[in-house]
């Protein structure tokens, strides 16, 4: 009997990886990818060495390494990745230098506070099963960038058709070839119009570039399955973001990102928008 539960366990815990090796995937992947324009967030164990408490905080990957440059006096990124890499499994880090801890706001951040909050967080991730419909925006939008990038290639073959058979006429001018650059851009899908008229074009300026949105427009409804195809994925996966990341990001915030990282859920702050996002689940 007792061999029969250890075979069920074993086999449990293949299919279910624990907390701990989920969040240490979580890490070495943050870390991995090191500070950026938007950087994605990663909890960690910060002990004071002065006085040894600890706080479990949430850094992006940017701070993270700041905090370790500053504490280490190590300016080589290289080498406080090694380092960070190195704690993958604890995630822990004994800082003791003043600066730093004043840098990390050190006694001010409340943890019975938040971990309450935490608490109710973790009950309704597990309660609606957030992370398998999170896993499931991941899948959407790998589905995404491959309808774009066949979409995208079907934009770019119809416009060097466009090109080609002008340039057998004549040479392209500087404003047909603006047009037509920007047209590549599947934004511009029922937005052509912003196309037809540019500032200083004469009227045969005007011309050419109605009667190249008119070729366009014939061309680009054979392929409109394939745009109707990207475009539905596209929506859904902005749907599923709305439901099931912002919006209890916009009722816990920051904590909910936090939460989310000990089942491997990665959120990121934007470098364009300057929101919060939900970057992936890691498996």
């Amino acid at each position: 009997m007792n061999y029969l539960v250890s075979i069920f366990l074993f086999l449990i815990s293949i299919q279910y990886p624990s907390a701990q090796n989920i969040a240490e995937k979580a890490y070495a992947s943050v870390i991995n990818d090191g500070p950026s324009t938007a950087p994605e967030f990663v909890v960690v164990t910060i002990i004071n060495s002065n006085t040894g408490e600890s706080k479990e905080i949430m850094f992006s990957v940017n701070q993270l390494f700041e905090c370790l440059e500053l504490e280490l006096n190590e300016h080589d990124q290289k080498k406080i990745k090694k380092y960070l890499l190195s704690k993958s499994s604890d995630r822990t880090f004994a800082v003791k230098r003043s600066e730093t801890l004043n840098t990390i706001n050190f006694e001010k951040y409340q943890v019975k506070k938040g971990l309450l909050l935490e608490k109710k967080i973790d009950q309704v991730i597990i309660k609606n099963h957030l992370i398998d419909s999170l896993s499931k925006i991941d899948t959407i939008r790998k589905n995404v960038e491959k309808l774009f990038d066949v979409y995208y290639m079907l934009r770019r073959e119809i416009l060097k058709t466009i090109s080609d058979s002008i340039a057998k006429v004549r040479p392209i001018n500087k404003k047909e070839k603006t047009m037509l650059l920007i047209l590549k851009d599947p934004y511009y899908d029922g937005h052509e119009e912003q196309c037809e008229k540019l500032p200083g074009d004469s009227k045969e300026d005007s011309a050419s570039r109605k009667k190249i949105l008119q070729i366009w427009d014939n061309k680009i409804n054979l392929y409109k399955s394939d745009r109707d195809r990207y475009i539905y994925m596209d929506n859904e996966s902005t749907r599923c973001e709305k439901k099931f990341f912002r919006a209890y990001y916009k009722k816990y915030r920051l904590t909910f990102c936090k939460v989310l990282f000990k089942y491997g859920a990665v959120c990121y702050f934007g470098d364009e928008n300057p929101i919060v996002g939900f970057a992936g689940v890691l498996k």
